[in-house]
């Protein structure tokens, strides 16, 4: 037997909390809060926790629509609460013709 391997002398190992895999409307209005400005058209919640198929692992996708050229990277990443949060910023322009392909 290998040594801890279903040994009831050795406690399993302690796993950190995940977070849980859907997001409340608190945590939603503030991280919406968070990433919105005075040049955000639209904020898009996307990926698996739209689709309702998000797991302890899934980061948190957004989609911020502008109407001008952001200023800097188009895309970034934070966390918030044990989640990783992606956010891309696009232009109204960029949608419509991406839309036209």
């Amino acid at each position: 037997m290998i040594p801890g391997m279903n040994d009831p002398q050795v406690p399993p190992a302690q796993e950190a909390p995940m977070p849980a895999t859907n997001l409340s409307e608190s945590a939603l209005q503030s991280l919406v809060a968070e990433i919105d400005n005075d040049d955000v058209t639209a904020i898009i919640l996307g990926g698996s926790y739209a689709r309702g198929e998000a797991t302890p692992y899934s980061d948190v996708d957004f989609a911020r629509l502008v109407r001008t050229p952001p200023q800097g990277k188009k895309k970034h990443y934070f966390y918030r609460d044990g989640r990783l949060i992606s956010v891309v910023t696009w232009t109204l322009d960029f949608i419509e013709e991406d839309a036209l392909r």
